[in-house]
């Protein structure tokens, strides 16, 4: 039976070691750590749009780094098209980076200011040695088509500081296609871009997944753009995914309050008036909280919740959900729609 899941991550694990200062270090022996992503395990299936949806700083563009092996992982493993890519290393992941790529968040920052526009795009060519040198430019005047920058000829002697943040992105997108990979992490590609623009730009990749059959791993804050273009959703906090399901499960049916919390804070999505409000500050990092991670700002605590980590619940064939009360939860939310 052939293999519909292009990504499975299994107990994926990165913790940062605290930099301290030499005088810390003298008195303190003790190693501290960032749980930036503690424990996590889901799968991406090939042709769909799989969203991770959480708060800054809970642990999403470090899992999409991981998954494209920018980051070593301290523990877990990728599987990427049936192979083991955990720890491979050299020449072996070299050749394999056709498969998957990544965009990132800033255009800004992510092109060369030094390299023209024509040459960032044909950089991934070169390294891969993939056709002459008038191949090479036939085809980054054919991505620069593909991703609307016309006429592609006017683009390719420019420089990234010649073009808007919207341009810069999309001379992004040309370069990660070049190659024709099959998956794509795309982290937040719109969040650094006007608002005028940002549209615009989720449509080109919803146009170019369907005509170069890609798959994404699409990393977002904004439930706004999860529920225009996702199939699945996982919402995580605090370096763990408390909530995963079909994209009309999680918004319209959602079990974990801080899920509920992210949706009711949205305009024109609350039920007769109501909002789940959410106090406080999310925990350190470092010194992970014994039990729930949401406890301290959840308004449905008990005290199982501070001294049992809850696991996860299944409340349909794709619906998971890891919370103590989802049958309080339940009662008070019934449905979003």
């Amino acid at each position: 039976m052939m293999n519909t899941k292009i990504v499975e991550v299994e107990n994926l694990r990165k913790l940062f070691p605290v930099q301290k200062s030499f005088l810390d270090r003298l008195l303190s022996k003790k190693i501290e750590y960032v749980h930036a992503v503690d424990d996590i395990s889901f799968n991406i299936k090939i042709g769909e749009v799989f969203c991770l949806v959480g708060e800054s700083g809970c642990g999403k563009s470090t899992t999409g780094y991981l998954i494209v092996r920018l980051l070593e992982p301290t523990d877990g493993k990728i599987i990427f098209r049936g192979i083991d890519i955990t720890h491979i290393k050299g020449e072996e992941l070299r050749k394999l980076r056709k498969e998957f790529q990544i965009i990132f968040q800033d255009p800004y920052a992510s092109l060369n200011p030094r390299m023209k526009i024509g040459d960032i795009i044909r950089h991934p060519l070169d390294i891969h040695m993939i056709g002459t040198r008038e191949e090479r430019r036939e085809k980054v005047l054919s991505m620069l088509k593909d991703v609307g920058l016309y006429p592609p000829e006017q683009f390719y002697d420019k420089y990234p500081h010649q073009l808007s943040g919207g341009q810069r992105q999309r001379v992004a997108i040309a370069r990660v296609l070049v190659l024709q990979p099959k998956f794509l992490v795309a982290d937040e590609p719109t969040s650094m871009l006007d608002v005028s623009v940002q549209a615009n730009i989720v449509n080109l990749m919803m146009d170019l997944k369907r005509r170069f059959n890609l798959t994404y791993l699409y990393i977002t804050h904004d439930f706004g753009i999860a529920s225009k273009i996702c199939d699945r959703i996982a919402v995580m906090y605090l370096g763990k995914i408390v909530e995963i399901g079909k994209r009309e499960e999680v918004l319209g049916e959602p079990r974990h309050p801080y899920t509920i919390a992210l949706l009711t804070s949205i305009p024109g999505r609350k039920i007769a008036g109501k909002k789940l409000k959410i106090r406080g500050e999310v925990p350190n990092a470092i010194n992970i909280p014994i039990g729930c991670r949401f406890y301290a700002r959840c308004p449905y605590k008990k005290d199982i919740c501070q001294e049992l980590e809850p696991k996860f619940t299944k409340l349909s064939e794709t619906h998971y959900v890891a919370c103590h009360n989802i049958e309080m939860i339940k009662k008070d939310w019934p449905t979003l729609f």
